[in-house]
């Protein structure tokens, strides 16, 4: 297309909107495959799933504090 980097970015983030705030919640999502369908036609991407596959956790604020290596807070705790 002759767009250039940021028309490239704008055009994934197009195609992407949609299923990048999905995927994350659905643990079953193995690959995402971008086809040049889903870039010219609008077309969904294709999503490969495994149902066997298991949960992910779910992230909370628990999850993501730091523990060993972590910034220190001025109370001393990590």
């Amino acid at each position: 297309r002759g767009i250039g980097a940021r028309g490239l970015r704008a055009v994934l983030e197009e195609v992407m909107t949609h299923i990048m705030y999905e995927i994350p919640s659905d643990g079953t999502v193995v690959e995402v495959d971008i086809t040049p369908e889903s870039v010219k036609d609008g077309a969904e991407p294709q999503i490969v799933r495994d149902p066997e596959r298991p949960p992910r956790p779910r992230l909370g604020a628990a999850a993501l504090r730091a523990r060993n290596g972590g910034l220190a807070r001025r109370d001393g705790t990590a």
